[in-house]
């Protein structure tokens, strides 16, 4: 499939962190550890993404600045 959207990940991380903090103050432990969980594994894309990124843009400078 097509690539994630960084900004994309990054709010749906954050609605997963808004709502464990909802969480955790409804005393909520059930749902704080699925959100919290969730948030992981968006943290963990958006990672990936950044180092794919990364490599991306080395490899176009390494073109556009050939040694």
């Amino acid at each position: 499939g097509a690539p994630p959207d960084l900004a994309a990940l990054a709010v749906l991380a954050n609605s997963h962190f808004e709502r464990a903090t909802v969480a955790q103050r409804e005393g909520n432990w059930a749902l704080y550890g699925e959100e919290m969980k969730k948030l992981r594994k968006e943290l963990i894309k958006l990672r990936e993404e950044n180092a794919i990124l990364k490599k991306f843009a080395a490899m176009l400078s390494r073109e556009q600045n050939p040694d």
